[in-house]
Order: C-alpha cells, then sequence, then structure tokens
C-alpha cells in the first residue's frame, strides 16, 4: 500500500483490522496526505502477528501513534502484578518510521510496546533529540542491533562518538556528509570554469589606414 495517495487514516483502519490476525509485513510508507493521521495506530496495535512495519514518510503522523497503539492493553493474569502487558507488537522485529513527527515524549514508549524490535530507521524525524535517542538505548540498548538516525538536525558529531563508545555492537547508519544547505539539490556536476579573456583596449593615435 506505499505511496496509495487517496486513502485516509479512517479507511486504513477498515484495512488493517481486516487482517489484524494474519498480516506479518505491512507496507503503508509514503502516505503523505493530510488525511492521513495516526487514527489508524489503535487498529495497528492489534496486529498480533505483525513483524514488519515500514510507515516511513508518512509525515502527518505524529506523537499520537505510539498513545493509539498503548490503548491496546491487557492486564496480567497475576493478581499481585498490575503492570498492563502490550499484546500487539510482541513479535514486530523492524520498525521503519522515518519522516515521521514523533518526538522525545514517545519514542521510548514504542520500545514498550514492541520489546522486540531489532532493526529500528528513525530517518528526517526532525522533533527528536539526543536526550530522546540515548533514552530509548538506555531501556532497549542490548536488544537493538540497528539504528538509522541520519537527518535529525540535533544529532552532532560528539553524540555519535558518545554512541560508538557506550554501545559498540550497535551499527548505526549515519551518512558521512549529511548536514547539507537546503537549498543544495544534491547534484555533482564538475564543470571547467572558464575565465573570459579581457579584451585588449585599442591604442590610440596608431598607425592610420592608406587609402
Amino acid at each position: 500500500m506505499n505511496g496509495l495517495s487517496g486513502i485516509s487514516s479512517e479507511g486504513l483502519t477498515w484495512v488493517v483490522d481486516a487482517v489484524s490476525d494474519c498480516v506479518r509485513e505491512l507496507e503503508i510508507a509514503m502516505l503523505m496526505q493530510p488525511q492521513m493521521q495516526s487514527h489508524f495506530a489503535n487498529a495497528l496495535g492489534r496486529c498480533y502477528q505483525l513483524e514488519f512495519l515500514d510507515m516511513s514518510g508518512n509525515n502527518h503522523v505524529d506523537d499520537m501513534l505510539i498513545g493509539q497503539m498503548m490503548r491496546n492493553t491487557v492486564q496480567s493474569e497475576e493478581e499481585n502484578e498490575n503492570r498492563p502487558f502490550y499484546r500487539g507488537l510482541q513479535l514486530l522485529h523492524t520498525a521503519k518510521i522515518g519522516g515521521t513527527q514523533i518526538s522525545n515524549m514517545n519514542l521510548a514508549n514504542l520500545v514498550k510496546i514492541a520489546p522486540n524490535i531489532e532493526h529500528l530507521e528513525l530517518t528526517r524525524c526532525v522533533h527528536l533529540s539526543d536526550i530522546g535517542v540515548m533514552e530509548l538505548l538506555r531501556l532497549h540498548g542490548k536488544t537493538l542491533k540497528f539504528l538509522d538516525i541520519n537527518y535529525i538536525p540535533d544529532l552532532k558529531y560528539a553524540f555519535f562518538d558518545e554512541l560508538r563508545n557506550n554501545y559498540p555492537d550497535l551499527l548505526i547508519r549515519r551518512l558521512q556528509h549529511y548536514e547539507t544547505d537546503k537549498k543544495d539539490t544534491g547534484l555533482r556536476v564538475p564543470r571547467r570554469l572558464i575565465e573570459k579573456k579581457k579584451k585588449k583596449k585599442k591604442k590610440k593615435g596608431g598607425k592610420k589606414k592608406k587609402r
């Protein structure tokens, strides 16, 4: 369903609900229409068999995404334990949510809902900062194997050095030259600069032309 521009969050809810008991891979990336917001995530939290989720580029999806998923809670059967058990995304190992409006406030809650995520892509999640990423890794650093945090303006070189030192086994994807001007088109065509030769001024009082 990637790039399906005619669907809304309400319509997607119907589709996800219809397959929630059996779907293992869900690709709903690049749904950039304004009517595609976070409301469908309540149904997403009921996808008990989901292993792979790609919703990158859905730039109208915000923190409500995690809040809606957390509505799908089941209390533990043990009488002495009141901690809620998030049933829906226990099998999820890969989540691509780059380009969404998720922030530090709810990023850590994602791994509480889906505690077995090993591959997480947060590319272009511009509302995240080093605080949110470090909190995520504090809770989930031992399980996470791959993290993509490209194009997050708040993350600087010193932060990446800290990550490498504290989490040497974590594979972090970060482009070496990603801090570019917004007006930069990315084109890299070599051109040879040609200097125009200055025209020599004619000397006054030169030889007269013969008639």
